[in-house]
């Protein structure tokens, strides 16, 4: 609505689509299973599944340029056309029902029932997840809301996966009383060495989607977006990166969208961050002490290899030290002084390695 009272502060709300749909999720799964000998079952699987009207926030008091019919691209010259609500401030808290996905998968598991002192199960995910929108707020921002053309947001789902692969085992070490190796083991000896049980879990898994983002430019100074996606050359792939922490991808594929443009034409998610590889252990063993009481001991190790696991490197391009007409300064030198800025990784996703030790009595 318009008005032509003084107003001293545009105000803002939260609103809700009168016309709101109920989301609808279907699901579906075709499995098949094997038994290979009488403790070992292999199990293979599709597993898909498909979302409508999912709720969305999104800013409709946007002031959008005109728009090439069946492009999608801003018409020359630039003009901005007025915001719908005028009086009114960004409208950041719109919920509408414009949000979709859809997930596919091959399945497999291969798993061993305890037997003779072991048991395992490894698991491996083949899989992709596309939607418009994976959260109401996109990892806390509204960069990919092109409510001009949701198709513009289509893409992996920020917790797309394609390769998933974990294996846990649980063995109880055949060293004791009774067992293959000191079998008339008695007393001190047996209650120091044997009796032991050891498992660990492997996970390993590729990385998780990332957008290269902008807190400044022409969508975000003169649409009013909250933010803005980067724009890509098309000559290089930027997931051919150096690949380390002070260089993740390779900067000379994002550039600063001009005035021309106005917005970045990078699709959502389409970068990749570091893989997820982890290796816990534990091992534990039962002391008898009567009938009903029992002491245990334990042993574990989170990330026992002190590996490294990293986050996504930091996503915006405007962060970069240097830039030149928006398109990074290639010769800026590698150091630690960089850390922070785009491309560049500072933290990880799990801790260095963690030992603990515990003792539980049980009765």
């Amino acid at each position: 609505f318009n008005t032509t009272s003084q107003v001293r502060a545009q105000p803002s709300f939260f609103s809700i689509d009168p016309y709101l749909k109920t989301p609808r999720i279907q699901q579906w799964s075709l499995s098949v299973q094997r038994q290979l000998t009488e403790n070992l079952l292999l199990e293979a699987a599709y597993v898909g599944s498909a979302s409508t009207h999912l709720p969305h926030l999104g800013d409709v008091n946007l002031l959008l340029p005109n728009f090439m019919p069946g492009s999608g691209k801003v018409a020359q010259p630039v003009v901005y056309n007025p915001a719908p609500y005028p009086s009114l401030a960004s409208i950041f808290n719109r919920v509408d029902s414009v949000t979709s996905a859809n997930y596919s998968s091959f399945q497999s598991k291969l798993e061993q029932r305890y037997s003779h002192g072991l048991s395992f199960l490894a698991a491996y995910t083949w899989s992709k997840s596309l939607d418009t929108s994976s959260a109401a707020r996109d990892n806390g921002l509204m960069a990919y809301s092109h409510t001009w053309n949701r198709r513009l947001d289509y893409g992996p789902s920020d917790f797309d996966v394609a390769h998933n692969f974990v294996l846990s085992e649980v063995w109880e070490l055949p060293v004791g009383h009774g067992k293959k190796f000191g079998g008339n083991w008695r007393g001190p000896l047996d209650q120091i060495f044997g009796g032991w049980q050891a498992g660990s879990i492997l996970t390993a898994r590729s990385g998780l989607p990332a957008t290269c983002l902008l807190g400044s430019g022409p969508g975000i100074n003169n649409a009013h977006l909250e933010q803005d996606v980067c724009s890509v050359t098309g000559q290089t792939n930027p997931n051919n990166g150096p690949k380390n922490i002070l260089r993740y991808w390779d900067p000379s594929a994002f550039y600063i969208p001009s005035e021309t443009e106005v917005f970045g034409n990078q699709g959502r998610n389409s970068l990749r961050g570091p893989r997820f590889v982890t290796f816990d252990f534990n091992t534990s063993k039962t002391f008898r002490i009567t009938e009903r009481l029992s002491t245990q001991f334990r042993f574990e190790a989170f990330n026992l290899l002190n590996h490294p696991v990293f986050r996504n490197p930091n996503l915006f391009l405007d962060s970069y030290p240097s830039l030149t007409n928006g398109r990074p300064n290639l010769n800026v030198p590698l150091s630690n002084s960089l850390l922070g800025t785009f491309g560049t990784i500072s933290a990880t996703s799990v801790p260095n390695r963690q030992l603990q030790f515990a003792l539980k009595v049980i009765w």
